[in-house]
Formats: structure tokens, sequence, C-alpha cells
């Protein structure tokens, strides 16, 4: 009884901590989780941009990256930006480890997730101007990435 007892108790946190909708996704850092974005501005026109999710694909905190970078671009004052920098990469937790002896076998059981994060440094400019760099410009990939995501 008290094995089904932990297992049901297991399966509701587990079931909690998945339950996200879109919009919940996209936010400043939560500094206890280490989720959310951060930006850091690095000289008058570049700032660093970083943004990690938990449950999401990829793709999704690089566009969230991209969406914030715009954002920060567009409330300093410019209109356009370009990517100098973008990297990547996948943040494994340690898991989590249950385990009991039923007549002296252990048995456990092991929840590995992985939290995607992107690194941008973006650089603002003025106007469209050609830099052999895709130029982005903040309004419309605000508005397609809040679309894309159905955010507010």
């Amino acid at each position: 009884m008290f094995r089904l007892a932990a297992l049901l108790g297991l399966g509701l946190i587990m079931a909690g901590c998945s339950m996200t909708t879109a919009g919940q996704t996209y936010h400043a850092l939560d500094k206890a989780h280490d989720l959310g974005y951060t930006d850091t501005r690095i000289s008058h026109t570049e700032w660093k941009v970083n943004y990690a999710g938990y449950n999401i694909p990829a793709a999704q905190t690089a566009d969230f990256a991209l969406l914030r970078s715009a954002e920060v671009v567009k409330a300093a004052g410019y209109s356009y930006f370009t990517i100098e920098h973008e990297r990547s990469f996948n943040v494994a937790s340690p898991g989590l480890r249950l385990g009991h002896h039923e007549g002296g076998t252990r048995s456990s059981v092991v929840s590995h997730k992985s939290f995607p994060e992107t690194d941008i440094v973006v650089k603002a400019q003025s106007s469209k101007e050609a830099t052999g760099k895709e130029v982005y410009t903040t309004s419309s990939t605000i508005s397609h990435l809040k679309h894309k995501y159905q955010l507010k």
C-alpha cells in the first residue's frame, strides 16, 4: 500500500511539473529554478540574452531568446538588430532516484530532465543597413513570435 501511495504521489508531482501553457513559459528569470530570460547590456548597442526553458523544445528557447532580444533592442530605442553570436545547448538535471527493498531486491526509478538554453548576442542598428547578416525588425519579430506562441 505504501508503495502504491508513493508511486501515485510521484505521478501527481511529475504531472504538475509538466503542466504549462505557452503563455506561462515566457517569463523573466525565476531565480529559484534558473528558468526564463536574462539580458545584459555589454556595450552601447549590444546585449547578451539568455533563455532557459523547461519542458519546451529547444527551438522554442531560441525563439524566446530572439523575442527577448527584440524587446530589449526596441526598449533602447532601436528598430533593427542583428545576431552577432548564438549558442543553443542542453543542461541536464541530476535526476530523481527512488528506491525500496522488496525481498532483498532493490528497484529504482530515475528521472532525468533536459533544460534547453539559448544564448544570443545581438547588436542594435538604427537603420536596416546591409551588414552581411540577417537584419531583424524589432516590431515585426515581436509581433510574429507573440502570435506564434499565443503570448500577450
